[in-house]
């Protein structure tokens, strides 16, 4: 859910039976308007991007919350249009994503699967690995703390367990923070 120029977005999910779903729609002058999105984002990422579309990437392949998928496409809030864009390197659910300052989108986390760090390089308009991270994690908290450095790090793993709360930064450092020790994040 996203509100774009006084218009309310909801695209991804899933329907009645937990069962994946194309369907979009936005919220103008109170009625509500259909769309179809090329692919289904149950539990995906979403990003705002810095021009006001709406990325969103990844997700379940299969209903009742089943596998991984690389698709990513992008919400145009002028034209009420999905637009294809190229697949990430990994297929991800329960990932989450940010802008960088330079408009590239910064992936990290999956459920049931390998974890990495990806990014979506806007010049070149592809995704490329950017490496493994310390530990594997589900629904990950991802925060820019530079230009071009961000951190990663969130309670559960990609199997439901805590982790170990090791911090990694997009540069490929990592670091572990005292106050974990004694304060868990909440997911």
């Amino acid at each position: 859910v996203y509100v774009s120029d006084g218009q309310l977005v909801v695209a991804g999910g899933h329907i009645n039976g937990f069962e994946t779903t194309t369907s979009a729609e936005y919220l103008d002058n109170g009625e509500w308007h259909s769309m179809t999105m090329n692919y289904t984002h149950d539990m995906a990422f979403s990003v705002v991007t810095a021009d006001g579309r709406l990325m969103l990437g990844g997700g379940c392949s299969y209903g009742s919350g089943v596998g991984q998928s690389s698709g990513v496409e992008i919400y145009n809030p002028a034209s009420h249009s999905f637009e294809v864009m190229p697949s990430m390197t990994t297929s991800r659910t329960l990932c989450h994503a940010v802008q960088m300052a330079g408009g590239d989108v910064l992936v990290s986390g999956n459920w049931y699967a390998s974890d990495s760090k990806e990014l979506y390089s806007a010049s070149d308009n592809l995704f490329v690995s950017k490496g493994a991270v310390s530990e594997n994690r589900s629904t990950p908290y991802i925060l820019p703390i530079a230009a071009d450095n961000a951190i990663i790090f969130g309670p559960s793993g990609n199997y439901g367990a805590n982790t170990q709360l090791m911090v990694d930064r997009y540069d490929g450092s990592q670091f572990t923070v005292d106050l974990f020790g004694e304060w868990r994040p909440v997911s």
